[in-house]
């Protein structure tokens, strides 16, 4: 099998996290099957985002990746898109006489499928996992609907990452799609009974300080469930436009000295400050999954979140508790009521939910299945 896996970037030591989940699937499949895997990235994030213009080809963690950065900055959609496609059309040329044409192709977002299935030779099959929130919202503008329709039309199959996701999907563009789930650094989460979670007790949240996560609610819920837990502590990770705002929050509810607003934080920083949690809250208006969900979970640390789309498909009765988007007297009832029945929430029987779950080698045998759908004939590695 030659797998061509097409992202909008690659994660680096000064942007780990971009293009995170695509380049970890990409290493996971390649771990569980025979072939090739060839990392395509087309980047076009503004001049600002300081990294190597132009084609690249170099390997990294055992992955080949074949990389055209072109710095384009904050143009029109359909340009941007165009711009896309024709970087695409340059990369797949370039790359197929060096190395050959691809068996299969498994495009992460409805920008980077949009680009492939201009570009691709029928005969081979397309894969599209979609990711993009701007799918869920209560409007989609003309020209995501437009890219995306010609994405889906292409595609032989179609995945989402849940299934509120899948059913937008349905709804808008009448095409099915399978669900598979994202999945978590095993290395990084997990669960170690050797770390004694004591007092004060750790509330946790992970998320960009922006609106849609509303952090701020979950500040104000933190304020009633300190009143029923006075020795408690929340843990804020996640940088920015919305920290002075959360400050001055954080100092009309006086809760200086409890709560804690760490900044952008590193997944090796956040697993360590999982490692002591006793609760993970997070607040969103809308999440296509919620990855920082399962990082908690496999962690061992039960969860509060909102009915937004992903956390439903993550987030049950036997590790934690669900409520209403914007709704912060309930998220302080759920956090009181997960607090007050630890003895409900195993930390081991948590963390081996989420590798049965949600571990590179479930979800990559799940993206396999899904290939082999698609005709090709796969070896697993012994």
């Amino acid at each position: 099998m030659r797998l061509w896996v097409v992202s909008h970037g690659t994660p680096s030591l000064k942007y780990p996290l971009h293009g995170i989940f695509q380049f970890e699937q990409a290493k996971a499949i390649a771990k569980e099957a025979d072939g090739q895997v060839f990392f395509i990235e087309v980047d076009l994030r503004s001049f600002r985002r300081l990294r190597k213009w132009g084609y690249r080809f170099y390997i990294k963690e055992g992955i080949q990746i074949c990389s055209i950065r072109i710095p384009c900055g904050p143009l029109p959609e359909r340009i941007l898109n165009e711009i896309g496609a024709l970087a695409f059309r340059w990369l797949y040329k370039k790359i197929v006489k060096r190395f050959g044409s691809p068996d299969i192709v498994h495009a992460h977002f409805t920008g980077q499928a949009y680009m492939v299935a201009k570009i691709l030779d029928k005969t081979i099959p397309l894969v599209i996992t979609e990711h993009s929130s701007s799918i869920i919202k209560p409007s989609i503008s003309p020209e995501t609907m437009r890219i995306a329709s010609i994405a889906y039309s292409r595609a032989n199959w179609i995945i989402t990452v849940s299934r509120f996701l899948g059913d937008r999907i349905a709804e808008r563009f009448g095409f099915d799609s399978e669900i598979i789930p994202n999945m978590y650094d095993i290395s990084l989460f997990n669960y170690s009974e050797c770390i004694k979670r004591q007092s004060p007790y750790q509330v946790v949240s992970v998320g960009n300080l922006i609106n849609s996560k509303h952090m701020d609610v979950t500040i104000q819920a933190f304020g009633l469930f300190q009143r029923k837990f006075p020795d408690s502590v929340l843990t804020i990770c996640g940088g920015g436009l919305d920290r002075d705002a959360l400050e001055k929050l954080i100092a009309y509810e006086s809760l200086q000295e409890s709560v804690i607003l760490m900044g952008a934080c590193s997944p090796q920083q956040v697993a360590k400050i999982l490692s002591k949690a006793n609760l993970f809250v997070l607040a969103s208006e809308y999440e296509t999954f919620g990855v920082v969900f399962i990082e908690a979970l496999a962690c061992g640390v039960p969860l509060v979140g909102t009915s937004c789309g992903g956390p439903e498909d993550i987030i049950n009765e036997g590790n934690g508790i669900l409520v209403q988007v914007n709704d912060y007297p309930a998220l302080a009832e759920a956090m009181i009521t997960v607090a007050s029945k630890p003895e409900r929430y195993n930390s081991t029987k948590l963390s081996q939910e989420a590798i049965m779950k949600y571990s590179p080698h479930a979800v990559a045998q799940q993206i396999l299945k899904i290939y082999e759908k698609c005709g090709i004939k796969l070896e697993e590695r012994l």
